[in-house]
Formats: C-alpha cells, structure tokens, sequence
C-alpha cells in the first residue's frame, strides 16, 4: 500500500509529528511512502521554511523506518494521523506492536547527550541555555545544538541518540522522535509550557504514553540544575528519581 503524506493539507505540516504519521501508516500496512510536496501549505512559517525542514529531516526520516519514498501525488492521502493518541486507539485495535523506527547508522558514542532547544517558533518553550550546558558539563554529556545554531544531519542525530546511555532535554521536535523508537530519553515537560501542545495529543500532564519503554520518560517539573542532577544520580543508581 502507498501511504501519501499531502503537504498541502493542514493535516501533514512540516513538523517532526510527521514520525507518528510515519510509524501509525507503516503500522496500517504501508510499504511506500510518497510525497506531495506542491503546492505546500503555508502554516506555522512560510513555505521556504517548510521546504527546508522537508528537506532536513521529513524526507531522511523515512529511512529508519525502513521504507521507500519518493515525490508524486498518488497513494492513500487519508490514512494515518500525525496525532499521537489516535495511533495508540490503531495499536490497541490491532493488537500489533508498535513499529520502531531505527538508526541507519551504526550508534554513536556518547555516553549521554543533551538536545538543545532554540528556534524561533515559541522562543518561550526553548531550552534554559546556560542551565543545560552546565548540566551537560556536569555529567560529561555531547551537546547536540539546535540546527538553527550548528546543523546536524538527521541520521547522524540518531545515531548518537541510538548508542547514548540517556538523552536529555527539554520538549522538542528530536527528543519527540525518539517516542516512536527503542532509545532512551529523559524529556523534561514543564507542565504551564506544554500543557496546550501535549493536549492535541490527548495527554495531560503526569502522563506517559503507554508504549514508552522502562528507559523512556516525560519529567513532569520545570526542568533546574539540580532538579536534573537528580534525575541523573538516580538514573545511574537503576532506580526512578524522587
């Protein structure tokens, strides 16, 4: 079956929600991946931006769930959700596990990352910046910077996330990805912040979404230096923080 994700369609924005539409068609049984890429909606930001963002991490993104793409308006347009909670009413339907996507790329090397947040579309949710670096500094953690900063491939993003022990950060489009695979991560949600973003996913704060591995949390506190040393000290104990 062709899966079409429809750009033009506020339904398929150029977001990394695109990861759970991904993952809820392959789950419906897609073994190709298409893409309506003109005309593109405009929406959140103008359409060179959602090119680029095309580009950057919707089209690599199809690889590390192991399945063909190209450019052309045909396939299913209407199958599948870039909503989370509507993916998790397929799994309970079918009874099927959820398909992980994986690394392309052998895993990294870093003991542990932290994914900085810093990009234009509400500055208010990006990351504390000099309180995080400390944090990274503090525990010997690779600094993965906001593209906006200093660019990264999607794949090589991955690949350091697939062999890291935890990644770190606060709520953003990467980390967000990494719901949908076997990596772990440690995201933290403060809930005045995201509370109206997670509830178009039907999550409320002090959720977890119910295919998270043991290893894959949401920190429901305004993120602190030392509320994450914690976090950390007890990650490295084997047991979950206070």
């Amino acid at each position: 079956m062709i899966a079409l994700y429809d750009m033009a369609l506020i339904t398929r924005p150029s977001t990394y929600d695109f990861f759970n539409w991904l993952v809820h068609v392959k789950l419906l049984g897609a073994t190709e991946i298409t893409f309506r890429v003109e005309p593109m909606r405009q929406s959140k930001w103008p359409i060179a931006e959602s090119l680029k963002r095309f580009r950057n991490y919707i089209w690599p993104g199809v690889a590390l769930a192991d399945l063909p793409c190209r450019v052309a308006n045909e396939g299913d347009y209407k199958i599948g959700s870039v909503q989370l909670h509507l993916l998790t009413e397929d799994l309970v339907k079918t009874g099927k596990e959820l398909p992980r996507l994986r690394s392309v790329l052998p895993p990294g090397h870093a003991d542990y990352t932290v994914t900085i947040r810093e990009t234009f579309h509400n500055p208010h949710k990006n990351s504390d910046r000099e309180m995080w670096l400390e944090f990274a500094a503090k525990i010997g953690a690779t600094v993965i910077e906001d593209t906006t900063r200093e660019a990264i491939g999607l794949h090589e993003r991955v690949a350091l996330y697939a062999g890291a022990r935890m990644n770190f950060g606060v709520v953003n489009g990467p980390l967000a990805m990494l719901y949908y695979t076997a990596y772990p991560f440690a995201i933290s949600c403060d809930p005045e912040l995201t509370r109206k973003s997670f509830s178009g996913h039907a999550i409320e704060p002090g959720d977890q979404v119910p295919w998270f591995l043991p290893q894959q949390k949401l920190i429901w506190e305004k993120p602190t230096l030392e509320g994450m040393l914690r976090e950390f000290d007890s990650l490295r104990a084997g047991s979950p923080a206070a």
